[in-house]
């Protein structure tokens, strides 16, 4: 069973009855409303519908290009989107690395310093945290809504290349890879779109874009919506003490430790040296042995320059 509720947006939203009396934020303009009741929790409540109709292409790269960011370590560049008025951000892990500080290039070419509050290596997403004020924000659609042939566009930082707009089509949902299920599409995603966002024609974000197979153009793949509300969720309630904590680029989680993880026990690595653009490419479902160096990861199977102790890529202990 599911409460609906309208937003002073025009957002029509679906809350889980266990809501009912809370609090909770619309993922549209995220104004906190009631569900009604008590309560100082804010979840972000699951969009089912807007009132708006659907969007030109034109229409709706004017409508949400300033939601969508550069984030880049070093020569590494990827792509990511605000979630929230406040400057919270959602990537990809494999863009971030083991890095606990990364660089924020605004739509205006603007930059920032961002700060990493939490990344989750088996999922891919990471999230940043930027002092903005009042930033754009990418409305999220209802996982429900996301039909196989509905029109999606990406934008994103491909090779660096800001405000790089593509169009396709879903072409699968629920579609399982490596123990992980993604939205399948064939809007082009190149490397540098990793964790940039994936818009239907509503300008509602889908997915977060995070990888291609490997010589087979139109087989694009993003994490789905209710993956990321679902760790979105806790790290938003828990904002004010997270935020004070130390990230540990290993585990992807915080703790009040100051030389080693509460989590892992890992001691907190230094931030990796530049890598070049190419390991911000989307991973794939196949073995990366094309190109392998003198150390091979484990886990990510991608090639590692140097004698570091952990993967730069998924910060995956080194044998």
């Amino acid at each position: 069973m599911a409460i609906e509720v309208i937003c002073n947006c025009g957002s029509i939203l679906r809350a889980p009855d266990q809501l009912a009396g809370k609090k909770a934020r619309c993922p549209q303009c995220t104004e906190i409303m009631d569900v009604p009741l008590e309560s100082v929790e804010i979840p972000v409540l699951e969009e089912i519908g807007r009132v708006d109709s659907r969007m030109t292409p034109e229409a709706l790269f004017e409508e949400v290009r300033q939601t969508v960011v550069g984030v880049s370590v070093g020569q590494s560049c990827g792509s990511g989107f605000f979630l929230t008025d406040d400057g919270l951000i959602v990537t990809n892990r494999h863009v971030i690395g083991i890095n606990g500080d990364v660089t924020i290039q605004l739509n205006s070419g603007e930059k920032h310093s961002g700060k990493v509050l939490q990344s989750f290596p088996k999922e891919d997403l990471a999230f940043v945290k930027v002092d903005l004020k009042s930033p754009d924000v990418a409305p999220i659609a209802s996982a429900d809504s996301v039909k196989v042939g509905q029109s999606v566009f990406a934008i994103g930082y491909p090779r660096g290349l800001s405000n790089t707009f593509t169009a396709g089509i879903i072409s699968a949902i629920n579609r399982e890879l490596e123990n992980k299920t993604f939205v399948q599409t064939d809007a082009p995603i190149n490397p540098g779109n990793s964790g940039g966002p994936l818009f239907n024609e509503f300008g509602q974000a889908v997915g977060v874009n995070t990888m291609i197979m490997t010589a087979s153009p139109g087989l694009g793949f993003a994490i789905p919506v209710d993956k990321i509300q679902q760790y979105f969720q806790p790290l938003r309630q828990n904002l004010d003490s997270i935020v004070k904590q130390t990230y540990c680029g290993i585990c992807g989680l915080t703790s009040d430790g100051d030389k080693h993880c509460g989590h892992c026990g890992a001691s907190y690595p230094k931030p990796a040296a530049p890598v070049a653009e190419t390991a911000t490419t989307a991973p794939t479902p196949q073995a990366a042995t094309d190109d392998a160096g003198p150390t091979n990861c484990t886990a990510c199977k991608k090639s590692v320059e140097g004698a570091g102790s952990y993967c730069p890529h998924c910060g995956t202990r080194l044998p």
